[in-house]
């Protein structure tokens, strides 16, 4: 009678136990490991697919409205995103570039007179010291270019993110086939759903950056136009390119706003701290909650904690990147774990 109510399956021993621990931390650490040591390909891997879920995110739009082939949809993506960058550059290229060499060119002047001006209040003296270090970290141009050959590695590997991102966006099917075989074959049905899941994810998740990018930028246009703040339209630019980090992004690209404000007189840099503090605030009361959180819905202080990780892991890029991250991580916990664990504890109550 007492043995129909043993468990049939073998408990472990506490030696068991620990060996099974023992190796599940090992395996963790050296994943870790492994992650931290290649993070730089990972990063390429992941510029690639976000690249790819916006060609192929276009396509399906354009697939949907017109009934299109998915391949000529494809092709159209290409045609009409080579179509506005060029109109784009044609329109403001010349007049963004110039600002950017005269703006290059003068902005050791404009730091000057931003800290003269800055050095009459106390909260300026201590807000220069922000200046100095700036300043001190070389002109804009090689800053920026530091910025860039530090992780990507110069024009190589700019050249093997957009390989990479015409590949995948090619052909998706054989890369997403290649990971599904590497599941036992009883979850490659399972794993499908969830590359499928992440891909639509991203792919909303851009949609939503390129949104408020796009509104950022041309609010922040018409506005320093308007005041007539020199150099408007490459830091309007600076503006809708930094929304694309949330947090801390908006913050940087006031900025060289204010500064640029500073050099020519109190009153602007006042106006320009509230033209950026309106456009902000309404970019993240009415603009993220109403277009981006309906497309993905990530927690802001998730992205936040995330955004510190990501700094200390990988650098000035994990800042950039740390929601698509921490979106992949998030689903991938959720249709792996708890999602499993939910339903286990469901049926355990039937």
């Amino acid at each position: 009678m007492s043995s129909a109510f043993q468990n049939p399956k073998k408990e472990k021993t506490f030696s068991q136990k620990v060996w099974t621990a023992g190796f599940i931390l090992a395996l963790i650490v050296a994943l870790f490991l492994i992650f931290t040591a290649s993070i730089h390909v990972f990063i390429l891997i992941l510029v690639g697919a976000l690249i790819a879920c916006y060609f192929r995110g276009l396509a399906r739009f354009i697939e949907s409205k017109t009934r299109w082939s998915s391949k000529l949809s494809l092709i159209l993506s290409f045609v009409s995103t080579i179509l506005f960058l060029s109109g784009l550059f044609y329109l403001a290229g010349s007049t963004a570039s110039s600002q950017y060499a005269e703006l290059q060119e003068k902005f050791p002047e404009i730091l000057e007179k931003s800290e003269k001006f800055l050095e009459e209040t106390e909260i300026g003296k201590k807000f220069t010291v922000y200046a100095e270090d700036f300043q001190q970290s070389s002109n804009l141009e090689s800053s920026i270019s530091k910025f860039f050959k530090t992780t990507f590695g110069g024009i190589g590997d700019i050249f093997v993110i957009l390989i990479v991102g015409i590949y995948f966006t090619i052909s998706p099917k054989v890369y997403r086939d290649g990971i599904i075989r590497l599941v036992p074959p009883k979850n490659r049905k399972r794993s499908k759903e969830i590359i499928d899941k992440i891909s639509k994810g991203l792919t909303k998740w851009l949609l939503g950056k390129f949104f408020s990018m796009s509104l950022i930028f041309v609010l922040t246009a018409i506005a320093l136009a308007i005041v007539g703040l020199p150099f408007w339209l490459i830091l309007s630019l600076i503006a809708g390119l930094l929304v694309f980090v949330p947090n801390f992004g908006p913050i940087i690209s006031a900025i060289p706003a204010i500064l640029v404000a500073l050099s020519v007189s109190g009153s602007m840099a006042i106006t320009v701290i509230i033209i950026y503090l309106v456009i902000q605030l309404t970019e993240g009361s009415i603009i993220t909650p109403n277009v981006q959180n309906r497309l993905v819905n990530i927690p802001p202080a998730l992205i936040i904690l995330a955004q510190i990780f990501a700094v200390i892991l990988i650098g000035v890029w994990g800042l950039v990147f740390a929601t698509p991250i921490i979106y992949i991580l998030r689903t991938l916990v959720q249709e792996l774990y708890i999602k499993p664990m939910e339903k286990k504890a469901e049926e355990s109550f039937l």
